[in-house]
């Protein structure tokens, strides 16, 4: 690039290289720099905002593609996602599955399931599940996310119970992934039994799932959370403790703003309670 610095291939190898190294700050650095190369690699730029957390910048470059490709609509849905703009998020899936011919259907469609969920569980629209197969736990607990959002919770539970078992017999998972991905729907099995108000064993099963220490932030931020809303008025020292644990800027992208909202609201409560 010294001696020839027009050379695409080269200036693209060097870019691809350092999002291999997760380096997305210094590709993004040199993306925006070169005033040759940067209008060809929409995607990269994309990408790497994408991965920086600058959501919208990703967006407004993905919208300045004229022409996408398969992996552009996907980075657009994951980018949808995340801005929880989930009714364009499924329309874009329903296309890219639809269109694409290759070895990724089985990723999209456990996608296209947590999108399905979260239309129906963040009260967003009234939506039938994707009418995927259940043939993988993510799908079965996606599927039990979107039965909790139709408040049938008996079916929710036999999801998370089909979810759960499929887990346990998945060969390829090592003891600590299997008992990260178990904490989830856990968790979420949890919640179903404070919605039943069996706050005993919601509980139980929320103090369980901390004290394996779970390395996923925003799990650790719900679970919290839900333990201060049962413990309502009583327990303020523990809700001072879970309350800390559910607040933090680094947990913006780790939850929904209907989540940010209850924490929020239950943050105001233990500071009542507390007198501060």
């Amino acid at each position: 690039l010294q001696q020839q610095p027009n050379e695409f291939a080269a200036f693209n190898c060097k870019v691809v290289s350092l999002l291999l190294l997760d380096r997305f700050d210094e590709a993004l650095s040199i993306i925006n720099k070169d005033k040759i190369h940067t209008g060809i690699l929409k995607f990269e730029k994309a990408y790497c905002e994408y991965r920086l957390n600058r959501t919208r910048e990703a967006l407004t470059t993905l919208r300045s593609i004229t022409d996408h490709d398969t992996r552009s609509k996907e980075l657009l849905c994951q980018v949808l996602y995340r801005m929880e703009d989930f009714e364009e998020c499924f329309d874009l899936y329903r296309d890219v599955i639809k269109n694409s011919q290759d070895d990724f259907d089985a990723e999209r469609e456990t996608n296209l399931a947590a999108v399905v969920a979260s239309l129906q569980l963040w009260g967003i629209k009234d939506v039938d599940d994707a009418g995927l197969e259940e043939s993988s736990y993510e799908i079965c607990y996606n599927n039990a996310c979107h039965a909790i959002g139709k408040e049938d919770l008996d079916t929710a539970l036999l999801k998370l119970a089909k979810a759960e078992e499929m887990l346990r017999n998945d060969p390829d998972l090592a003891e600590d992934e299997l008992e990260e991905e178990l904490a989830i729907i856990r968790v979420q099995r949890g919640y179903i039994y404070q919605r039943q108000g069996q706050n005993e064993q919601a509980s139980q099963i929320y103090n369980q799932v901390l004290k394996t220490k779970p390395s996923d932030t925003g799990l650790v931020a719900v679970v919290s959370n839900n333990v201060v809303t049962i413990n309502k008025d009583q327990n303020i020292f523990d809700s001072k403790r879970k309350i800390k644990a559910a607040t933090g800027d680094n947990l913006k992208h780790k939850t929904v703003s209907a989540q940010r909202k209850h924490i929020d609201v239950n943050q105001c409560l233990v500071h009542m309670y507390s007198n501060q």
